[in-house]
């Protein structure tokens, strides 16, 4: 439990939210009320390899990169993703990063 709520910590408090509304400052803010939950969704995430498919719901939304678009070269491609989904590929990455 400490390894994820150090993973949701770390994360930016105002990051973009993610395709379900939320930012990491809801996950701070409620955190004495939604570890339990946050923690059996993640542990299960590892345990089953299987990860719910609303939560791994990802949005592709193209952001123009100037004021007047005109191609698709115009446009930067940012993924709005569930903050648990999230906070599981955080805490994979924060495993293999030292290999």
């Amino acid at each position: 439990m400490e390894e994820v709520k150090s993973v949701v910590f770390s994360m930016n408090p105002y990051k973009a939210y993610g395709s379900d509304g939320f930012q990491p400052i809801f996950f701070w803010s409620y955190w004495e009320v939604i570890t339990q939950n946050t923690f059996e969704m993640v542990a299960n995430a590892f345990s089953s390899s299987n990860i719910n498919p609303i939560l791994a719901l990802t949005l592709i939304v193209p952001i123009p990169k100037v004021d007047s678009p005109s191609s698709l070269t115009d446009f930067k491609p940012i993924s709005l993703c569930s903050m648990v989904l999230k906070i599981v590929t955080k805490f994979l990455l924060n495993k293999i990063r030292p290999y």
